[in-house]
């Protein structure tokens, strides 16, 4: 995803019992696209983070994490228990099912290769990215 292009949309269930999508977002809000599971030890590492994070720039910033593994391949990250795992860590960002694989297959378009990237894209106008910037969580949050 390059500075000028339109973010890419979807339209993905979540965890809370509603679908979420990027149209709904607050134009001046900076959105944080992050492919997460349950199952992955390096994910499990940075949650806590990621919600103080989200706690801390609510105003400003929106996450938003997407499961696309097969829960055929990965059991733990069937859709129930997704919503055990939220339910049990106290999420405070909308944890999406990519059922389908579709974002998942996308995930060029975001630039993101493993599970566990952080994107920020800010917003302006009609969902325009006008900065992009990788998040490293080397750093002490």
């Amino acid at each position: 995803m390059n500075l000028g292009e339109k973010i890419i949309d979807f339209n993905l269930f979540g965890v809370d019992g509603s679908y979420f999508s990027v149209s709904n977002i607050d134009n001046e809000k900076k959105i944080v696209v992050f492919f997460t599971c349950n199952h992955c030890p390096y994910v499990h590492a940075y949650e806590k983070r990621i919600m103080n994070l989200q706690n801390k720039y609510a105003e400003s910033v929106q996450f938003i994490g997407i499961n696309s593994n097969d829960d055929k391949k990965y059991p733990e990250d069937s859709f129930e228990k997704m919503k055990e795992r939220s339910n049990i860590r106290g999420y405070n960002f909308p944890y999406l099912h990519d059922s389908d694989q579709k974002i998942a297959k996308l995930r060029v378009v975001y630039d993101q290769e493993l599970v566990g990237e952080y994107d920020l894209l800010a917003m302006k106008d009609i969902k325009k990215v006008n900065f992009l910037s990788r998040l490293l969580f080397q750093l002490t949050i």
